[in-house]
């Protein structure tokens, strides 16, 4: 069912209709390789899905939706296949335990909040594919205390880094040639 969204009321407003879905506290989410995309709130876990512990990502993804495991709190650790080109705005918002990201060699875009509110992550390196990093993408990451920026990147959005308080330095390549408001802010 398209639009589905767990947990919740959903009204689509073509049918007008009201349905609600009860999910189960997921606590393990595996994708096997020929799942191409994970679409927008598949497994938005801020209301029902909180016990998510890991989520295993297939090497055929290419697309990780708008606020696809939003809310992931419990996840710690996640692998990005290489195939992934983009993570959506919100996708992993709110992963507060997130200490360990490893982002794969094809992905080309972070968008806005993507990891925002990951206040467990030290340290991430953006692979060398890396153009975009969004809006607010790792906004309120309180403990990134290293960020290696690749070759490849040319926009920084606004406030990407803010309240990233324990980011003491960061060397931007020569790529770069958008930063907007605020991206560093602490």
């Amino acid at each position: 069912y398209a639009g589905l969204h767990f947990g919740r009321f959903y009204e689509d407003t073509t049918q007008n209709y009201r349905v609600a879905y009860q999910c189960p506290k997921l606590e393990t989410i595996t994708l096997g390789d020929n799942v191409v995309t994970v679409g927008d709130y598949a497994f938005d876990a801020r209301e029902d899905l909180s016990s998510l512990t890991s989520v295993t990502l297939g090497a055929g993804l290419t697309d990780i939706g708008t606020n696809a495991f939003a809310g992931a709190s419990n996840l710690v650790s996640l692998t990005i296949p290489d195939s992934v080109a983009r993570i959506g705005s919100s996708a992993f918002q709110g992963a507060t335990r997130l200490t360990s990201l490893t982002l794969g060699a094809g992905l080309l875009e972070i968008a806005s909040s993507a990891f925002s509110g990951a206040t467990s992550l030290t340290s991430v390196t953006l692979p060398d594919s890396l153009t975009t990093i969004g809006r607010n993408a790792f906004s309120g990451a309180t403990s990134l205390a290293s960020v290696t920026l690749p070759d490849s990147l040319t926009t920084i959005g606004g406030y990407a880094f803010s309240g990233a308080t324990s980011l003491a330095s960061v060397t931007l390549p020569d790529s770069v040639t958008s930063i907007a408001d605020y991206a560093f802010q602490d």
